[in-house]
Formats: structure tokens, sequence, C-alpha cells
């Protein structure tokens, strides 16, 4: 009807061979398929990342900015000198609380440094960031998409193209010049993503800070879709039902 409507041609043969190859893809059985291990991808991949410079005591304050990333898996804090060199970071899990989140992390900021820094600006991000730059009076709010690219632009100004796996959502961000030019988020709620891992990870009682080495270790990792976890939930739900 849409193709009539439309004015479209419609090659019968050509649907035909589309619809066979389709059944012949979705009736395959996942747990058949052997997927490549998970090692080259990930292991070691963070290592030496962070490099913090050295708050001398007795030296006076040294002037810096915070800024906090709130997402709905993690919360990350972290200070920078007025020379962009990091002083300080703190990475936590959300829970679900991000102001406990924040409230832990400023605390352990506090216990490392003391009265040895002075922090004149302040600046949240993420999808919890109105409502903790509202608790701290951030000095500037921003989303994740100008965050990012700011981000991306100021490491190598040739950026063109960022790709970011978040907590609940994924972004493509094109960028031209520093400026983002175009953005696309996946459709699909929560798709593979770090909320569902973490649901996974308490339904086998493994500790998430473990949960990454295992699936690098695995030397078949199954396939569990694509699409909504909730779905994908769904289905691991009746598989385990006696």
């Amino acid at each position: 009807m849409i193709a009539v409507n439309d004015n479209y041609r419609i090659d019968l043969k050509k649907l035909l061979n589309c619809i066979e190859q389709m059944a012949e893809n979705y009736g395959r059985d996942d747990n058949k398929m052997e997927l490549p291990a998970l090692e080259a991808y990930g292991a070691g991949d963070s290592l030496d990342k962070h490099f913090c410079k050295t708050v001398e005591k007795g030296k006076g304050r040294i002037d810096c900015y915070l800024g906090i990333d709130v997402g709905s898996t993690s919360t990350n804090l972290v200070l920078i000198d007025e020379r962009n060199e990091i002083i300080s970071y703190q990475y936590l899990r959300t829970l679900g609380n991000p102001v406990e989140a924040v409230r832990t992390g400023l605390k352990e900021l506090k216990e490392g440094l003391g009265d040895r820094i002075r922090v004149i600006g302040t600046g949240t991000t993420g999808s919890g960031r109105y409502l903790i730059g509202e608790l701290i009076g951030a000095d500037v709010i921003k989303d994740e998409i100008t965050a990012q690219a700011k981000a991306a632009a100021a490491i190598d100004n040739g950026v063109d193209t960022i790709f970011e796996i978040g907590g609940q959502d994924s972004k493509y961000i094109s960028l031209e010049g520093g400026v983002v030019t175009d953005f696309q988020m996946n459709k699909i709620c929560a798709a593979g993503t770090g909320s569902f891992i973490e649901e996974q990870a308490k339904k086998f009682n493994i500790p998430i800070e473990g949960f990454g080495n295992i699936a690098i270790d695995s030397e078949k990792p199954i396939n569990l879709g694509e699409r909504c976890t909730v779905f994908i939930e769904t289905g691991t739900d009746c598989q385990a039902a006696p």
C-alpha cells in the first residue's frame, strides 16, 4: 500500500529473495554461533590513562576547577588546575543515588587534598547534570554531547567522529572544526549498556568489579542480541524458569 501511494516500483523476485534471507537469519540458533573472544578488545585498555599532578603541602592553595559527570551507571569527579592538568579524580558507582555518589566523591577529594586547593569554578554534565548542578551551585551545566565534543576537540582538534557508549544510551557525534554538525542516539532503550550489565552481575552474584575480567577470559561468548535489554532479560528469565 505504501509503495502504491508513493509510486514505488516493486521487484517481486528481489522481495522474495530478501524474505528468504531474513527467514534464514532468524532461524539460526544463537547458542550455536561462535563469537570471537573478548580479550583482544579489552585487556589492559584502561592502564596508565590517568596521571595526576602532585600537590605539595605548605606551598599555598592551588586554584582549580571541579567537573562532575553524573551518569546512570557511574559518577565521575575531576579536579584540574588552570593549565588543564589533572590534580585528582574520583570514579564511583551511581547505584541509583547520584546525590549520595557526589557527596561521597567530594568527601574523598577533600580527604585526599585537604586545604591545598581552592575551587574557583564548577561544571556538571551527564544525565543527572541539572540535579547535581543545583545541588553544588554549578557555574555551567552542559549536555553530554557538548561536553564530549569539547573534550575530543581539546585532545585532538582533528577528531571528526565520536562514539559514546553510556549507561543508558549510546551516541554518534559528528564534528567539523570542533563544532557538532550532527548526532544520533540509539532509538532502543538501554540497548546493551551498563545498567543491564550491573543487573546481570547481581543475578549471578558476581561483583561488578570482576564482571569485566570474567567476560574477557571467556573463550566462547554468547550472542545476547542487539536490542532492548528489557526483552533480553525477559528471554533469560523465561529460559531460567523451571
